[in-house]
Formats: structure tokens, C-alpha cells, sequence
């Protein structure tokens, strides 16, 4: 009952050992903290120490890990492999996505292309139809012109060969003289 009394009021179920056998209680640590020398806390912070260096002085388990954690390793490796999968399918769908609009819009951009090539092709079309139209009337026109010109070239010659044969007639003897210039220009 000594040995409880000497405890302390609140430490009764066990006795206080001697400061010698505490381990962190050497004559350094006990002038740099006086309050030390009481036996019972000295005993509870030498308890406590010893159960927290004990806790990490455990040795590790070594060699096959138990189902459980082999369990958790698969499932977080099931886990993983299936969000992979989802982002690969998901950046499938998006590509696919993305290529099946630039299609679109490749072959809407080429089929207004066709759409005006169209457009332009038969504006040609009509363009050339109204330049062969339009040179055809032209070369018409020349025609009939060079058919009055040589018809009246024709008409004015007419009297003048006849007076030329009417002066041939006449005076065979005489010189012939040659047409004035302004009819052999034309």
C-alpha cells in the first residue's frame, strides 16, 4: 500500500520503479526537466514512449499479402482497366463524331462547288451561244454587204465597158486610155 500511496491518488493500480530502472530518465534529462523526478509521470512518460517505440518498432509481414489486400489490388486494377476502356470509347465516339462532321461539311463545301461549277458551265454555254449567234449575224451581215458592194462595183462597170465598146467600135484605130484612178481603187 506504500507503494500506491507513493503513486499518487490517480495512478493506485500500479507501483512507481525506481528512477534508475526509467530509461529516458538520466541525470541530463532530469536537471533540464525537474519535474521528472516524480516517479509516477515519469513512469507514465517512459510507458507511453516505450508502447509508441514499440508500435514503431513492429516488424513488417513479409511474403504473401492475405486475401484481402490481393482482393483490393484486383478490383482497383479491374478499376482502372474499365475507366481506360471508358476513355477510349468515349474518345472513339468523339473522334468518330468529329470526322463524320468534317465529312459533311467537306462534301456540302463540294457539292455547292459542283453546284456552281454548274452554275458557271451553262452561264458559258449561253454566253457562247450568244457569241457564235451574234458572229454568225455578224458574218451574215458582212456578206450581204460585200454583195451590194460588188453588185454596184458591177452596175458601175456595166456602162463604162459598154461605152468602151462603143468607143472600141467607133475608133478602132484610136488609144485606148486607161480607166481613171478612182476606178481602179475600188
Amino acid at each position: 500500500m506504500a507503494a500506491m500511496a507513493a503513486a499518487g491518488p490517480g495512478n493506485a493500480s500500479f507501483a512507481a520503479p525506481a528512477p534508475a530502472a526509467l530509461p529516458l530518465a538520466d541525470s541530463a534529462t532530469l536537471e533540464l526537466f525537474p519535474s521528472l523526478n516524480d516517479s509516477a509521470l515519469a513512469h507514465e512518460i517512459a510507458t507511453s514512449l516505450g508502447n509508441m517505440t514499440a508500435v514503431a518498432q513492429t516488424p513488417s509481414r513479409s511474403g504473401t499479402p492475405g486475401w484481402t489486400t490481393a482482393l483490393l489490388a484486383a478490383l482497383i486494377s479491374v478499376a482502372v482497366l474499365v475507366s481506360l476502356g471508358t476513355v477510349f470509347v468515349l474518345l472513339h465516339r468523339n473522334l468518330r463524331r468529329q470526322r463524320r462532321e468534317v465529312l459533311e461539311s467537306f462534301l456540302s463545301f463540294q457539292e455547292a462547288e459542283t453546284a456552281a461549277i454548274e452554275v458557271a458551265d451553262s452561264a458559258r454555254q449561253r454566253f457562247l451561244a450568244r457569241a457564235s449567234r451574234a458572229a454568225a449575224h455578224t458574218i451574215e451581215l458582212v456578206a450581204q454587204e460585200q454583195e451590194e458592194q460588188q453588185e454596184e462595183q458591177q452596175e458601175e462597170q456595166q456602162p463604162e465597158q459598154q461605152q468602151q465598146q462603143q468607143q472600141g467600135e467607133g475608133a478602132e484605130g484610136a488609144v485606148q486610155r486607161p480607166p481613171p484612178e478612182h476606178e481602179q481603187q475600188q
